[in-house]
């Protein structure tokens, strides 16, 4: 296995894809994979949320969302409610779930692990 360090000026900021935001590409495997082609096996990434809305869908995809920073999220996912508060706390769906955020104070920061769902897979700590 290769390592592989890369500092913050390295990562790529882009938008959205829904475009009501900005992230920063970490990393995405394979390297020449492109989030706009969605031919990537797994992506880290990380965003600043000012603002409640829509997520973006990812068909294919399965997410884990972490809270680094901030007071949380309400998100609703297919219609269920669920709160992300707690910093490290983290929840877990799929990429073409209908998702929606309302910050619970003014912006969060989040990090964001995608892999594709054909070809890898994650369970949950304990058991």
């Amino acid at each position: 296995m290769r390592v592989c360090r890369k500092t913050p000026r390295e990562f790529r900021e882009m938008p959205w894809k829904n475009g009501l935001g900005v992230t920063r590409e970490m990393y995405i495997f394979p390297q020449s994979a492109l989030l706009e082609r969605n031919d990537f096996l797994w992506r880290l990434s990380s965003a600043v949320v000012s603002a409640g809305g829509p997520f973006s869908a990812f068909p294919g995809y399965d997410r884990i969302l972490f809270l680094l920073s901030g007071e949380g999220m309400d998100l609703q996912v297919n219609g269920e409610e669920l709160i992300l508060a707690d910093p490290l706390s983290s929840i877990s769906f799929r990429g073409e779930d209908t998702v929606f955020c309302s910050l619970r104070g003014d912006t969060v920061t989040d990090f964001n692990i995608f892999f594709r769902r054909d070809r890898a897979f994650h369970a949950a700590a304990g058991g």
